[in-house]
């Protein structure tokens, strides 16, 4: 049986005190390229350093003040 894998991703936004969706962070400063960048890199750096984040992707999170949740489903 073939699994599929479903990865939805959640920030905790210190500002608002809730969880939101990866493109959920409209109160981030900045231009709309720059906040879409912001996401692009924290993905990166997720898929690139999945276990040990390096300091540019602490940096990137302590910017747009988020922290990461990665909720895991499989069908």
């Amino acid at each position: 049986m073939t699994g599929i894998f479903l990865f939805f991703f959640f920030f905790y936004d210190n500002s608002t005190a809730e969880y939101k969706g990866i493109f959920s962070y409209a109160n981030v400063n900045g231009t709309q390229r720059e906040r879409e960048e912001s996401v692009r890199s924290f993905f990166r750096c997720l898929i690139f350093q999945p276990k040990i984040l390096s300091p540019m992707c602490d940096q990137i999170a302590a910017n747009c003040e988020l922290h990461y949740i990665i909720k895991y489903h499989r069908l």
